[in-house]
């Protein structure tokens, strides 16, 4: 269908243009189930034309692939909603006047991923130059948050699971849920967003813990509808993991350092960033580079987890798990451009601390 998309924009008119577009159109109605009612049809139609012509510009500028997803007929607007983290910058005040509130430490240098993989020890102040937590079990694969904006609690879900797996306990899913419909520390606040994952560690600290996901699921309501649901605060105390603070790795009001960010993704394991999200819905494949992705911490819009980092053809990426299913991306994964905080990826990097007295 990429090829198709192309062979399109070299049509010599609009109306050629939009022939040729309603039946890709079509052909995408069929492969993602997509329903509208009969006026809600045309206006995805001309959503999903004009999402054509930004695909086509963006595979003009970029090495990696981008395609028709299953957010082709989506708006900027609803995209936006998806992403959903909002750069507050009280948060770089919170962190220098409000340690204790928020449990944050500077990273020493320790492996804390050492103690499941004593081995990993001989290499930890120069790491090996790829390296990926999922082939080595600590990352579970993604799920898709749906129309609820929770992208971070996906992430901070993610970053305490393998931390808790690196402590040689079970690699257990923890309770996204939870996250979503209890947690309204700081700018925590349900589908609507959040700003940053240190927020949400405080919450669990808090609270006193994190239920698993069995305990406390998902809800196909959140997913469908967006609705955060009220807190079950039975099962909300129900904790299958604790914690007993955070690490600033990266940005806010430490130095952004990406390499200072590879050795700590080898040693202390998978970790939750913000990240510009922009034009990311397209993304079939490779190594993202395009040529303007601001990285401040106002640019910030989406939550997602680092879980490694390698070379591919000579060109160094770190490889990022986001919380849009396994039909999107590399298997729900995706692949950024290392070397010059490209869209921000060490604007705030942030790792929790476990707590193993539980």
């Amino acid at each position: 269908m990429i090829l198709f998309l192309s062979l399109i924009l070299l049509s010599s008119s609009e109306q050629i243009f939009l022939q040729k577009a309603r039946f890709v159109f079509h052909k995408y109605i069929n492969e993602y189930n997509k329903t509208y009612s009969n006026k809600e049809s045309e206006d995805r139609f001309h959503t999903f034309a004009n999402n054509i012509k930004v695909i086509h510009n963006l595979n003009q500028q970029n090495n990696s692939v981008y395609g028709v997803t299953k957010y082709a007929d989506w708006t900027d607007e609803e995209i936006q909603n998806l992403r959903n983290r909002n750069g507050k910058p009280r948060h770089k005040i919170l962190r220098r006047t409000s340690p204790i509130r928020h449990h944050v430490q500077l990273w020493q240098g320790e492996c804390a991923a050492c103690k499941r993989f004593p081995d990993m020890a001989h290499y930890s102040k120069d790491p090996p130059q790829n390296w990926d937590w999922v082939a080595m079990g600590a990352v579970f694969p993604p799920i898709d948050q749906g129309m609820c904006g929770n992208c971070y609690a996906y992430a901070a879900t993610g970053d305490i699971e393998g931390a808790w797996y690196l402590a040689k306990r079970p690699l257990k899913r923890l309770s996204v849920q939870q996250i979503t419909s209890c947690d309204r520390f700081g700018d925590d606040f349900g589908c609507q967003g959040s700003s940053t994952n240190l927020d949400t560690f405080a919450y669990v600290i808090q609270n006193g813990g994190l239920a698993s996901d069995e305990t406390y699921p998902l809800s196909a309501t959140t997913i469908r509808t967006g609705d955060p649901l009220v807190c079950n605060q039975i099962l909300a105390k129900t904790f299958s993991s604790k914690i007993k603070g955070s690490l600033q790795i990266s940005g806010n009001t430490v130095r952004r350092d990406e390499e200072v960010v590879r050795r700590a993704i080898y040693n202390l394991g998978p970790m939750t960033i913000g990240i510009n999200a922009k034009n990311l819905q397209f993304y079939h494949g490779g190594v993202i580079r395009p040529l303007n992705c601001a990285g401040g911490w106002d640019d910030l819009d989406h939550q997602v987890m680092l879980v490694g980092y390698g070379v591919d053809n000579g060109t160094p990426y770190w490889k990022i798990r986001n919380s849009w299913g396994t039909n999107w991306g590399e298997q729900g994964f995706f692949r950024l451009y290392r070397g010059t905080n490209l869209c921000g990826v060490v604007t705030d990097v942030v790792h929790s601390v476990v707590d193993l007295d539980l």
